[in-house]
């Protein structure tokens, strides 16, 4: 009874701390080994969890598809295990492959049944910023196709999301317009770092050879968005906590990821400016700084979320998951 009490308190959410951690052990793989161990095993355990939950409360599994911010960071479960499967690829490689492929058919349905229910049948309150990880998150697995060795692959999954990436971004600058973010839409607003950053970083592992032109377009928004992001993060991480913190963990190791990758490509171009040794100092501080942070937040929020799920104390899942509730949502948006 305690631990369907233990279960019933996790939210969904989790999925987005699963799919921020373990693609903080891959940042950082290649300068702490042990971090991408330890990352590598703590996003397993979580996707472990989360699997559990969905096994063991099916209304609950209903009612994170019952709502348009929910139903959309859903997606990181499916982008956390094509991230999760590059753990796996250097020891069963088979399997992982397997693994990779069953997250991108999940992240597919997941895109066909959301535009079904919330694009065919359109309604602006339903807009919310977790529309980029259905239809932009998909791009992580062309991140992640030079491990299974399918770029080709991986350079479709990429066209899709780079094309859809200015529709939903105008689209979620209309509902801004009409229906301005209210204080507990903030937090989902953090995802807005994720989408030209991982349309990047994918463009950079998939590209046969990269157009400088094309990375700039890409790059130049996305670090003008992650420093808006990472502004307002900062207004609200030390706020009481609420699921929706979960996003703030992602968009972060995602924009430092591309960035690392486009400093990298960028000095392989022997570009002249690049020469110049402040500037060259200036983009590597950049990076180390980005890296640094995104380590904190994913560890700040993760342990907010086991200290919320283990204390005695916690709301119910259906009282502390605010971001479910969109009719008050468009109550405070309306305010």
């Amino acid at each position: 009874m305690l631990m369907m009490n233990r279960i019933k308190k996790i939210p969904m959410q989790l999925s987005a701390v699963m799919l921020g951690m373990a693609a903080l052990g891959n940042l950082w793989q290649n300068e702490l080994k042990i971090l991408h161990t330890v990352c590598g095993i703590l996003a397993f355990i979580l996707a472990a969890v989360i699997l559990l939950r969905a096994a063991v409360l099916r209304d609950g599994l209903k009612k994170d598809f019952a709502e348009g911010a929910t139903a959309g960071i859903n997606g990181t479960f499916s982008m956390g295990w094509m991230i999760l499967s590059t753990y796996l690829h250097p020891y069963f490689p088979k399997p992982a492959f397997g693994i990779w492929i069953t997250a991108l058919i999940l992240h597919i349905v997941l895109i066909i049944w959301f535009t079904d229910k919330y694009v065919f049948r359109f309604s602006l309150s339903q807009v919310y910023p977790s529309w980029f990880i259905v239809y932009v998150g998909i791009a992580v697995f062309a991140v992640t196709s030079p491990v299974f060795q399918q770029q080709a692959a991986g350079a479709y999954i990429w066209r899709f999301a780079v094309a859809a990436f200015p529709v939903t971004a105008a689209v979620m600058m209309i509902r801004y317009h009409q229906i301005p973010a209210g204080e507990k839409m903030k937090p989902l607003i953090c995802i807005s770092a994720a989408p030209a950053s991982l349309c990047t970083s994918g463009y950079l592992q998939t590209a046969e050879k990269a157009d400088l032109r094309v990375l700039l377009i890409l790059m130049i928004p996305a670090i003008v968005i992650y420093i808006y992001v990472l502004i307002l993060m900062m207004s609200m991480i030390t706020r009481p906590f609420v699921p929706a913190m979960a996003t703030f963990t992602f968009p972060l190791v995602i924009s430092a990821s591309a960035a690392r990758q486009a400093v990298s490509y960028l000095e392989l171009q022997n570009i002249a400016f690049l020469t110049w040794k402040p500037v060259y100092l200036l983009l590597q501080t950049m990076v180390w700084g980005m890296k640094i942070m995104a380590g904190i937040v994913v560890s700040v929020i993760f342990a907010r979320f086991m200290v919320n799920i283990s204390s005695a104390n916690r709301l119910s899942y259906n009282e502390a998951d605010v971001i479910t509730d969109s009719e008050g949502l468009c109550r405070e948006d309306s305010k």
